[in-house]
């Protein structure tokens, strides 16, 4: 699936709630059920060139959600052009130098293997 990740920010204000229900309703094609949101996201294209394998599996994961939008954050850095050439799912930490990686361990969703951030879902 891929998606804006620069404008999913903007629009959701950076709330995590609003961010992942905004990128589910994106990936399922759904509009809120609320008349003046209807208006409101029917504007917003929230097409881009970050991606996520399995956002299925992302959305119906049973964790928390600042866990799924760190997930969504950090799956957007990667390239699509590795993964398309070279299959290359996770996301080399040798380039991203300035990562917290202590809030990464934690996620569940993810883990660190010889400085590579791995994708569990």
């Amino acid at each position: 699936m891929f998606f804006d990740l620069n404008k999913l920010q903007e629009q959701s204000r950076n709330a995590p709630n609003v961010m992942l229900k905004m990128l589910q309703n994106f990936y399922e094609k759904k509009l809120p059920k609320n008349n003046q949101m209807i208006k409101y996201f029917s504007k917003v294209s929230l097409h881009g060139d970050s991606f996520i394998l399995y956002p299925e599996r992302l959305f119906s994961a049973q964790v928390d959600v600042n866990y799924k939008v760190q997930y969504i954050i950090l799956a957007a850095k990667r390239d699509y052009l590795f993964y398309k050439l070279y299959g290359v799912e996770y996301l080399d930490l040798s380039f991203f130098p300035d990562l917290n990686l202590d809030k990464i361990k934690h996620n569940p969703l993810m883990r660190i293997e010889d400085n590579k951030l791995i994708f569990n879902l």
